[in-house]
């Protein structure tokens, strides 16, 4: 594996604009273990699993929080096999951050979701292909997963919860048009990313799926449209993710993307601090900015039975009832029914 603890060498110099500043969103590593074998996959962290540090992943939260953090991502791996997953949202929402989850989705059920609801503003789910045999070829597990992805974007819907898809562009991928099944799961944020390559995480399994930058426009341009139909959609270079990132280990420490391989901290928060230990790795805000960082991620919506139930209400003062209502699944991303019966 080929990690560097040496965050001031020659090959990985953190310029001063990526020091001293406050980490507003954090993403937290809470288990390495996972239930698929993806190709592109950058966070095994072989390597941590004989040495883990005596911590208390439960006391992370507060810290963050008291240090300016205002969102706290968990991932892995995949965090649906973490034990402390619910504790921990359960700690991140009493210390006022915003939660989200990301997962491959194939793990949870609906009354799992209806568990984590109550402390989970937003779940991110990854669909890398609407065809299940490239998901299968990209190491999704084994058929089944864009299936279940649409039945989790379902249920986040139901109970409220923001949703927002992550999909990796490949040489699988990258000539798909995925606008009609997008526009029928209504994320709040579609976010892809051009395949990043990390050394000692993912480089021999991805020779075959890099893009070149033109590639990724391409899909970019047949995608971006999709913004005018209020789908928040975000896009992102390998140069764009590069130090762009808060990153945690189950630990407590930091780690971050310099140059194609992992920067990882020396010393926890639990020893030195929040901003100390962020220091040892850094964050470019900027580059944080530009990509879409900074969005209205504190916006809790309403569950679906929530806002139809409002929708019928308004209509009876103004209207007949039997005025014709959508079905729950139109009426996904705001309080308006088309046909301006409702505002």
């Amino acid at each position: 594996m080929q990690y560097s603890d040496k965050c001031n060498s020659d090959e990985c110099k953190l310029s001063k604009n990526t020091r001293n500043k406050i980490p507003i969103s954090v993403n937290l590593v809470v288990t390495t273990k996972c239930n698929y074998s993806c190709r592109f996959c950058f966070g095994h962290f072989k390597q941590l699993d004989s040495t883990p540090r005596d911590c208390s992943i439960l006391e992370i939260p507060k810290l963050l929080a008291e240090a300016g953090c205002k969102k706290l991502t968990l991932g892995g791996g995949e965090p649906i096999l973490s034990p402390k997953l619910l504790e921990l949202l359960k700690v991140a929402k009493k210390v006022g951050l915003t939660t989200c989850v990301v997962t491959n989705g194939n793990m949870i059920t609906k009354e799992r979701m209806m568990a984590l609801s109550h402390y989970l503003d937003w779940i991110a789910i990854s669909i890398d292909s609407f065809f299940e045999y490239i998901e299968i070829k990209l190491g999704r597990g084994n058929g089944g997963h864009v299936s279940q992805c649409i039945k989790v974007a379902s249920w986040a819907h139901d109970l409220g919860i923001n949703l927002k898809v992550n999909s990796v562009i490949t040489s699988l991928n990258y000539s798909e048009n995925m606008m009609e099944q997008i526009l029928s799961i209504k994320p709040d944020r579609w976010k892809v990313f051009q395949l990043l390559q990390i050394k000692g995480e993912n480089t021999e399994s991805t020779k075959d799926l890099v893009i070149p930058e033109e590639e990724f426009q391409y899909f970019m341009n047949n995608h971006k449209s999709i913004k005018n139909v209020g789908i928040d959609f975000v896009y992102e270079t390998i140069d764009d993710m590069e130090s762009s990132y808060i990153m945690m280990l189950p630990d407590g420490r930091f780690f971050s993307n310099h140059g194609g391989k992992y920067i990882i901290g020396k010393k926890t928060i639990f020893e030195a601090g929040v901003l100390v230990a962020l220091n040892e790795v850094g964050w470019d805000e900027v580059k944080f900015r530009r990509r879409g960082g900074y969005y209205r991620w504190g916006v809790k919506k309403q569950s679906c039975s929530e806002n139809v139930r409002e929708s019928v209400q308004k209509i009876r003062v103004e209207y007949s009832t039997d005025s014709n209502l959508l079905s729950c699944k139109d009426n996904i991303h705001s309080n308006k029914i088309i046909g301006g019966l409702v505002e």
